[in-house]
C-alpha cells in the first residue's frame, strides 16, 4: 500500500475539480462546450500521468502520449465521451507501466480494468452539465483511481538488515576492513 500515492491522486484530483469551472468557463467561449471537455480531459489526464512517471524523460513521454492518444481520438470520435475514455485508458495504460513492474500482469489487468470502469461510473453518477458538475465527476473519478495505491501489491521490499546490535555490525565491518583494507583484491 502506497498512502503518499493515495494522498497525491486526491489532491490532484481535488485540486483538477477546484480549477474545473474557470478553465472550461474560459476555454468554453473560446472553441466551444465539447471540445473544451475533451481538450481539459486529455489535459488533466496528461497531467496526472505525468505525475506518475519516476523521471523527467518519463513526464514528457507519457504526457505526450496521451496528448496524442486524445488527439487521435477526438479526430476519429469528436466527443467529449470519447475523450473521457481516452483520458482513462491512458491513465490506466501509464499507471500499470509505470508503477506496476515485477508484479502480477493477470491482477494488475484486473485491478486496472476494475478502476477504469469504476471511475467512469463514479465520474458519470457526479456528472451534471455545468462546470460544477464536471468538477464532481473529476473529483469521483479520481477518487476511485487513488483506490490503485490501496489496493495494488506493494512494491518488492529491500532485503532486511542482519539484527543485531548495531555497535556490534559496525565493530566487524571495522576489524574486517583493518585486516584486509584492500577489501579482498590483490595488489
Amino acid at each position: 500500500m502506497s498512502t503518499r500515492g493515495f494522498a497525491r491522486t486526491l489532491a490532484f484530483g481535488a485540486a483538477a475539480g477546484a480549477l474545473w469551472p474557470l478553465a472550461f468557463a474560459a476555454s468554453c467561449r473560446m472553441v466551444g462546450w465539447d471540445f473544451a471537455w475533451s481538450l481539459g480531459l486529455t489535459g488533466i489526464a496528461a497531467a496526472y500521468a505525468a505525475g506518475l512517471a519516476p523521471h523527467a524523460r518519463g513526464a514528457l513521454a507519457s504526457a505526450g502520449f496521451v496528448a496524442l492518444l486524445g488527439s487521435v481520438i477526438q479526430l476519429l470520435w469528436p466527443e467529449p465521451l470519447a475523450a473521457a475514455g481516452s483520458a482513462a485508458l491512458s491513465i490506466a495504460l501509464l499507471r500499470s507501466h509505470w508503477l506496476s513492474t515485477g508484479r502480477s500482469g493477470l491482477r494488475t489487468l484486473c485491478l486496472e480494468m476494475a478502476l477504469l470502469l469504476g471511475g467512469l461510473v463514479a465520474a458519470r453518477t457526479a456528472f451534471s452539465p455545468d462546470p460544477l458538475g464536471g468538477a464532481a465527476a473529476l473529483w469521483a473519478y479520481f477518487l476511485v483511481q487513488s483506490l490503485f495505491f490501496l489496493l495494488s501489491d506493494p512494491a518488492p521490499l529491500p532485503p532486511a538488515p542482519a539484527k543485531g546490535d548495531p555497535f556490534e555490525e559496525a565493530l566487524r565491518r571495522a576489524n574486517t576492513l583493518l585486516d584486509d583494507p584492500g577489501g579482498g583484491r590483490s595488489p
